[in-house]
């Protein structure tokens, strides 16, 4: 019997046929660990996937082409990255001028927490949100009645079943360059969090 998703998968394919090739699909559902999700983000950061659970195309080189390496290092030493703004500041569509922060959100396992925070530590870096079960800190919604990493984990696991009990013990964080438009603080703060679970694993 067809199930409905699949129906609709076969409807988003026919109507959008570059948003959700069902070979990424495929590769997506795989995945066990955070350990795989993070290798099939990097390979969505790379181009070797066009989709992925959170995003809806491919990636922005323009903004985040500079630092593909850095969030693909992170995703395969336990962060798995979700989102990132670049610093940023000049003419908005808008016609304004504009200044935004660098930030970056993603998952990590609960063991790699107090890593990431030793590696934004004396950096004026924040981790302006922290969410997993029923703890929530620097809670931001989105706009939206829920929390952010309810709204995420309902994206990473609606057909990831095999990475859904993993990706609910994770937590959703956010860390955030308070200084607009700045990109040489948070970017070496990933590469930090790499070098130190490299040197953790040697």
């Amino acid at each position: 019997m067809t199930s409905v998703t699949s129906i609709l998968d076969g409807v988003v394919e026919r109507v959008f046929p570059d948003r959700m090739p069902r070979s990424d699909k495929r590769a997506w559902a795989t995945a066990e660990t955070l350990a795989d999700l993070g290798v099939l983000m990097k390979d969505f950061l790379y181009g070797e996937l066009s989709w992925s659970p959170v995003h809806c195309g491919v990636v922005d080189d323009d903004e985040t082409g500079p630092y593909i390496h850095i969030l693909a290092d992170a995703c395969l030493s336990g962060f798995v990255t979700t989102n990132s703004q670049a610093g940023w500041a000049g003419i908005a569509w808008t016609g304004s001028y504009c200044e935004c922060e660098a930030w970056v959100t993603g998952y990590i396992a609960d063991s790699d927490l107090e890593v990431m925070q030793d590696a934004i530590r004396g950096t004026g870096l924040v981790m302006r949100q922290a969410c997993r079960k029923g703890a929530h800190a620097g809670h931001r919604r989105y706009g939206f009645r829920v929390c952010a990493k309810a709204e995420e984990d309902g994206f990473m696991t609606e057909r990831r079943p095999r990475a859904a009990d993993v990706i609910e013990d994770c937590w959703l964080i956010e860390i955030a360059d308070r200084v607009p438009s700045r990109n040489d603080v948070l970017w070496p703060a990933l590469e930090r969090f790499a070098e130190l679970k490299a040197e953790a694993a040697s």
